[in-house]
């Protein structure tokens, strides 16, 4: 979800701090989320719906056009 969740935030013209607040979260603990490092969390899900206004299934294409990009490139490297 990371590169789709980075793309989305910039699109729409917010900062990590920015989503921070906005989804109730920490700056380092949304660094994480975003940088694929933490666990996304239904709550998390659920508060990136509302501040994006986008549906649990929008997000949900977005997690898997990234994992299957992540899979296409693992392949690739070995």
């Amino acid at each position: 979800m990371r590169t789709a969740l980075k793309l989305l935030r910039i699109k729409h013209g917010f900062t990590q701090d920015g989503m921070a607040v906005r989804l109730g979260y920490s700056r380092n603990q949304y660094q994480r989320i975003e940088n694929g490092v933490q666990s996304v969390t239904l709550k998390f899900l659920v508060a990136l719906c509302n501040a994006f206004g986008i549906s649990l299934d929008e997000a949900k294409e977005l997690t898997k056009r990234d994992n299957s990009k992540k899979a296409e490139s693992d392949c690739e490297t070995r």
